[in-house]
């Protein structure tokens, strides 16, 4: 084909031409093996938007033409930019996802034809970045685009005989990144896991992969399996895990899993050098007890020790770091803590600990199968959820009981008094240690009359003041049960019903002497009342439900149970504590968005704190322990301030601090460090 030829079929495209000629231009045009700027340009500036005139052979034509040349792609993408405001541009949207859609070996050709790194990450960018899908705009959701995407990766899977370059895998790790939620279903269960020889391309993408983006994929694959796992396809899943060989499995993966199912298995998958290698990153977390992801670690450490040999747990009974942990863990006000301490200390003595309790960590039965068959189409549905829990279950409903937080609907104690003014409450305070007051009572009835009195608001700032300063040095001194809890609720009130007290707490916090639990209270006091005026639900704390005037004192309802910040909650059935999300709770009660009272007061929670720390603070023994504590308290505080005009402003704060700490040998967790990063996205937005 001569230049000549070239130019006369690009100027004939020009003047409007019949449909036969417009089609003979086309096949013309199609022959040169890269589409010169100016016959693109011209396509698409003079076929492009007679294309739902055309007939149906010249439309395939010209489909099948922009397949072949992403030049046309980007001129199309740049003609949108330039007619965004003029009716046309609906046409060049409109041809530019039927063309995509209709020739699903598109990206396959662009990449045939692509000479450079530089243009196959063009080619990146355009598909699975946002180039395409924003000059597409809301006409298109990502729904529909998704779809035109399976159909490219689809094709490439199918007829590419070969998957051992990088750049697969940087495409799947993209596409996922454009939507996980969507994309996970396309890659693995129409892609990756369709059948045995796709799998065995998924398995070159991996091999081929840098190690990032090998991460990312597996991650990627665990969510996937995490949902459609069931005991009927848990030897499918086992030996497609191995297929893929040895990989390093973070902890924070294995925590986040919420089918423990796949935990057995993963656990199953791993030598006696990674089980004993996880086992001693777990113990950091077993042994503060009172982690929210307390259950997981304690169920992650259940399966680990059930799968090593006898000789090796029997080892780690007498390992000084596990000993350390359930000695710090037995002395939890916790009764669950304590199970849970008591549970594994009997599985690493192989049941030699005697400790009569029928409290039970239930890790499901899983045995490697003799063979390595995989049935891709068991890996492909979602299990019945009424076959299959989701959940870590512990046996033993009793310990959600002993965990209760109740108000109850008798407002006198055992000698029959009753304290319904705030007034009277403040005296009885005065005087406990002088009439042996019921301390648990007196902080029940805190927690009662102040959220009552809600709206009486004089009545509550005349007395909050010094209600704070004697519950705040109040101490356990007779080993009360839940006193701990209720100290806590109590000053959640107080500052919930009147938020500006907060800097009275800060002064009690820095200016008296105080215990460290004192300390540490106080500063859970401050993030679970942040988030409570954010809106934020914290199963910890009791709010009664109040009819005032109608009935005098409120009563809340029965069985609420105490449990850390988890998206899980618990809930008594039968013999077991059955783990679900909150979420069915929330879809209950509506979708009604919660007040955010804290945004007025967020600095006055914020900036004290971030002060204080930079000013300098010395726990001594228990520095590190305290710190830690601090730092979680301003990052809870400072999530919940989002969004506020001053977020920018308390972040850099919070950075200088977490600078601080790094700079003075302080060790941070990881996830602590990404919770952090995370909220980096709104103060950009400020």
């Amino acid at each position: 084909m001569s230049e000549a030829e070239v130019a006369r079929a690009i100027g004939l495209l020009k003047s409007q031409p019949p449909a036969e000629d417009i089609k003979r231009c086309l096949l013309l045009l199609s022959e040169e093996k890269s589409l010169s700027l100016e016959s693109a340009a011209v396509i698409v500036k003079y076929v492009v938007p007679i294309f739902p005139s055309l007939p149906r052979d010249i439309q395939k034509e010209l489909i099948k033409v922009f397949g072949c040349h992403f030049t046309l792609v980007t001129h199309t993408m740049n003609l949108i930019d330039m007619v965004q405001k003029n009716p046309e541009v609906s046409i060049y949207k409109a041809f530019l996802m039927q063309a995509l859609s209709e020739n699903s070996s598109a990206l396959s050709n662009y990449l045939g034809r692509s000479q450079s790194p530089s243009e196959i990450q063009i080619l990146k960018s355009a598909f699975f970045g946002s180039k395409i899908l924003s000059r597409l705009g809301s006409g298109v959701d990502i729904v529909a685009y998704v779809e035109v995407l399976r159909g490219q990766i689809e094709y490439i899977f199918e007829y590419h005989h070969s998957l051992n370059q990088k750049m697969y895998a940087e495409f799947l790790v993209a596409l996922l990144s454009l939507h996980e939620g969507l994309c996970l279903d396309l890659v693995f269960r129409d892609v990756a896991l369709r059948n045995a020889d796709r799998f065995q391309k998924f398995l070159q993408v991996l091999l081929s992969a840098s190690v990032l983006c090998r991460n990312r994929l597996f991650r990627s694959l665990l969510k996937y399996l995490d949902i459609v796992i069931s005991s009927e396809s848990a030897h499918s899943a086992y030996n497609l895990l191995r297929s893929i060989g040895p990989v390093d499995i973070q902890y924070d993966l294995l925590i986040d899993l919420k089918n423990p199912l796949l935990s057995v298995i993963l656990v199953h998958t791993m030598s006696e050098k990674q089980k004993l290698s996880h086992y001693r990153y777990l113990m950091g977390f077993f042994r503060r007890g009172n982690s929210t992801e307390d259950l997981a670690t304690c169920f992650l450490l259940a399966i680990i020790f059930e799968h090593l040999p006898s000789e090796v747990r029997q080892s780690i009974s007498s390992d000084n770091m596990f000993l350390d942990a359930v000695t710090a863990r037995l002395s939890s006000q916790h009764a669950v803590v304590r199970e849970r301490t008591m549970f594994l200390a009997k599985q690493v003595t192989n049941g030699g600990l005697e400790y009569e309790s029928d409290f039970e960590i239930v890790i499901p039965d899983f045995t490697a199968p003799e063979t390595d068959t995989i049935a891709f189409d068991l890996l492909q549905k979602t299990p019945d959820s009424e076959n299959d829990s989701l959940e870590p279950l512990e046996g033993n409903a009793n310990i959600a009981r002993v965990l209760d937080l109740t108000l109850s609907k008798n407002q006198s104690d055992e000698e029959g008094f009753t304290i319904v003014f705030l007034k009277d409450l403040v005296r009885e305070f005065e005087q406990e240690e002088k009439n042996k007051s019921d301390r648990i009572y007196l902080l029940k009835a805190t927690v009662r009359l102040v959220r009552q009195k809600k709206d009486f608001i004089l009545e509550i700032e005349s007395y909050s003041s010094q209600l704070l300063t004697m519950i705040c040095v109040l101490n356990n001194s007779f080993e009360e049960p839940q006193f701990q809890e209720w100290k806590i609720n109590a000053l959640v009130s107080i500052i919930v019903v009147v938020p500006e007290k907060i800097t009275e707490l800060i002064q009690i916090l820095f200016g008296q002497e105080l215990s460290l639990q004192q300390r540490i209270t106080i500063l859970s006091v401050m993030s679970l009342a942040a988030r409570e005026l954010r809106g934020i639900d914290d199963a910890f704390i009791v709010k009664p439900q109040t009819d005032f005037p109608t009935e005098r004192l409120p009563w809340d309802s029965p069985n609420k149970p105490i449990s850390g910040e988890t998206p899980r909650s618990i809930e008594a059935s039968n013999s077991h504590t059955v783990w679900r999300s909150r979420k069915l709770d929330k879809a209950a009660k509506g979708n009604t968005a919660p007040v955010n009272r804290f945004q007025r007061v967020a600095p006055k929670f914020f900036y004290p704190l971030a002060h204080g720390w930079l000013n300098g603070i010395d726990m001594g023994v228990y520095d590190e322990m305290f710190k830690k504590h601090y730092l979680s308290t301003m990052q809870l505080i400072l999530s919940a301030a989002q969004p506020h005009y001053e977020f920018s402003s308390m972040y850099a704060l919070m950075c200088s601090v977490i600078e601080d700490a790094i700079k003075n040998g302080l060790p941070l967790d990881d996830l602590d460090l990404a919770k952090l990063s995370e909220l980096s996205k709104g103060a950009a937005d400020h």
